[in-house]
């Protein structure tokens, strides 16, 4: 099976009205690194990589044919108190 670096066997990818500002949410609220930002034609966020600890997580634009979602995640973090400090 092939996994491209960073990558887990299972990969969140969340599609949203607003990628730039929960791709910054993830970066400075929860310390991510943007691996990857592609930008459409329309200069919207086709695809993004945001590496949180040992995961990647893709974040883009929702469109028609990939609709927003709901899910729930599971984020192990060092200091859940400073973490959440942090994401607030």
């Amino acid at each position: 099976m092939f996994l491209p670096p960073g990558f887990n066997s299972v990969t969140a990818y969340l599609y949203g009205d607003d990628a730039p500002a929960f791709i910054e949410f993830l970066v400075n609220g929860l310390r991510g690194v943007e691996v990857l930002r592609a930008l459409g034609e329309d200069g919207c966020v086709a695809n993004a990589q945001i590496r949180l600890e040992n995961s990647i997580v893709m974040v883009s634009k929702r469109l028609p044919s990939h609709p927003q979602m709901r899910a729930a995640h599971y984020l192990f973090v060092e200091n859940t108190d400073q973490a959440m400090a942090r994401a607030i």
